[in-house]
């Protein structure tokens, strides 16, 4: 099975846009098998509390498009937005434009909101129980740091994670 002429479209699109024009955004894999397509990007954010980091999402999208893709963190990030329950499980994004589904959405956009949403975490909304809402801005960006470092925050290890 070949991947579709509006799927290819879309990747141009994306390695078009300003993002990647920045250095934010690169393609690494795209698949295709009987019912999605799925492309693995990776987002190096240029500003932000995650500057410094590189991280890796999957976008799974179903060719009927009247489902939202998956999109899925591979790798580990401390993020309030981004739930995880302990390691080797899904790391989904909670982002407003998967829950207000419209099939028109491509794949440039939705590249776009996860890493807009990286570089302005929102802690009033948190999706995962390691960042309550109610942390304090400064401690978090601490923690955001040390998890870049590698460090172990309330008992989850990460991975080191910065390049420069």
């Amino acid at each position: 099975m070949t991947i579709s002429h509006s799927i290819w479209k879309q990747i141009l699109a994306l390695k078009r846009n300003q993002f990647a024009d920045k250095g934010e955004v690169d393609i690494l894999e795209v698949a295709q098998d009987h019912e999605s397509i799925s492309v693995i990007v990776q987002l190096k954010p240029n500003n932000g509390p995650y500057f410094g980091g590189t991280f890796n999402v999957l976008i799974k999208s179903y060719f009927n498009r009247t489902n939202p893709p998956k999109v899925v963190f591979l790798t580990e990030i401390y993020h309030p937005n981004v739930a995880y329950f302990g390691w080797g499980e899904d790391m989904d994004v909670c982002l407003s434009l998967l829950d207000d589904w419209n099939p028109c959405v491509e794949l440039d956009v939705i590249v776009h909101s996860v890493l807009y949403l990286i570089k302005n975490p929102n802690l009033e909304e948190s999706y995962t129980p390691v960042i309550q809402p109610d942390m304090d801005p400064v401690d978090f960006q601490t923690n955001v740091q040390l998890s870049l470092q590698g460090v172990t925050i309330d008992g989850l290890r990460f991975p080191f994670n910065y390049v420069m």
